[in-house]
């Protein structure tokens, strides 16, 4: 049987208190952890202790909150939740491709909890906090100044584990700056984690923090008031942009890092990719490849996988043709409205909102990364951002 949801009817008024704020702490934690899971597979070097740590968390949350974890969301978000999962367990069977079994595993391991988690009440300045716990907790755990020697692959992985934790320091700084618990969190956070960003940041990182900056500049209202004129300095900006020498621009800054007896791995790689020819680094003949697929089968793609399988293990790089070639217009109908909903809010919001300043977090941090690689299916960022983007109003408790 499953627990009964913990009723606060019978219990005294201080009482109920303490336990709406245990309530929202533990929920804030949960939410938190699923954003950073990785650092556990960090920490205790397994993959296969996330699916059960999820899931662990995720029955506390429902020991805490009650049936309303599954009840309390839209019908269009139970609709779209439900397609989803059926769609997939469609092409599943119809394909026969081998990595479909492990993607809908992927999507009940990861996608289902954190999709659900966002039904909770929770506080966001506790989230920054526990992300920046995390941060720590990574730190005295593991050897972290070690990954500016290891392979490059590896250093991508590592550069977008800790971007959360600069992120949530900088805003906590900036946002609650009155908090000093969450000050030092945030000062401490930075002091470890800048430095070694510099040593292995890669350019996706980079993009993220380009992206973060850009949203945090949308809010401002002298932007809004002057919308026209900022979108055509824009326009001005992105065509000068374009005609730039990168190679050469790279090269000078290299040569004034190595003057300074300094070394930004970002812009090492990137020198080495023009010595190759390929700044794209193979993405633009995947990106070909996938879009040439969707055109062969436009309404239902080609199946969970294929892709892969087709590519000696090699996925697209970019979610919007990953969902387009694996599920057509139909999934992406679904896959793409989490997206329409943000951009949608980004001009609808007013300036001094932290529930835009959280989703900017979600959206630059979890979600950015899959516009130049991972796969959406077991990146639990991207799922909170989706499960936030079907509610009409984020629910907080500040």
């Amino acid at each position: 049987m499953s627990p009964p949801a913990i009723s606060t009817d019978v219990l005294p008024f201080r009482l109920k208190g303490l336990f709406r704020r245990l309530q929202i702490t533990v929920n804030s934690g949960v939410i938190a952890l699923l954003f950073n899971i990785r650092v556990f597979n960090a920490v205790f070097q397994t993959e296969n202790l996330l699916p059960f740590l999820i899931y662990a968390v995720f029955f506390l949350a429902f020991i805490l909150n009650g049936p309303m974890l599954f009840l309390r969301y839209e019908s269009k978000f139970k609709t779209v939740l439900y397609l989803l999962f059926i769609v997939t367990f469609l092409w599943l069977v119809s394909e026969g491709v081998e990595l479909s079994n492990t993607y809908f595993l992927y999507g009940f391991a990861f996608a289902f909890p954190a999709l659900f988690v966002t039904n909770l009440n929770f506080s966001i300045k506790r989230f920054y906090m526990f992300s920046m716990l995390f941060g720590l907790l990574l730190f005295f755990r593991v050897d972290v100044w070690g990954w500016v020697l290891e392979e490059p692959e590896i250093k991508m992985y590592n550069s977008y584990l800790i971007l959360p934790f600069i992120l949530a320091s900088f805003i906590g700084l900036r946002y609650y700056v009155k908090n000093v618990f969450l000050s030092v969190l945030g000062i401490v956070n930075l002091l470890i984690y800048v430095p070694l960003f510099l040593g292995i940041g890669v350019r996706g990182t980079y993009v993220s923090l380009l992206i973060f900056t850009l949203l945090m500049m949308l809010r401002l209202n002298i932007v809004r008031k002057h919308s026209c004129i900022v979108g055509v300095s824009s326009a001005v900006l992105l065509a000068g942009f374009m005609l730039v020498d990168f190679e050469l621009l790279f090269t000078w800054i290299s040569q004034v890092l190595s003057d300074n007896d300094m070394q930004i791995y970002a812009v090492d790689k990137y020198l080495a990719m023009f010595s190759h020819g390929d700044v794209s680094n193979g993405r633009g003949e995947l990106y070909a490849d996938a879009f040439a697929g969707f055109l062969q089968s436009p309404v239902w793609g080609h199946g969970v996988g294929l892709f892969e399988q087709s590519h000696d293990g090699l996925y697209v790089h970019n979610i919007f043709l990953e969902v387009l070639y694996e599920g057509g217009v139909l999934l992406a109908c679904i896959i793409f409205y989490p997206f329409y909903v943000y951009f949608r809010y980004l001009f609808l919001s007013p300036e001094n909102d932290k529930t835009y300043i959280f989703f900017a977090f979600l959206f630059s941090v979890g979600v950015s990364k899959l516009f130049f690689s991972g796969i959406l299916w077991n990146v639990p960022p991207f799922w909170l951002f989706a499960g936030y983007m079907f509610q009409p109003l984020l629910r907080k408790n500040e």
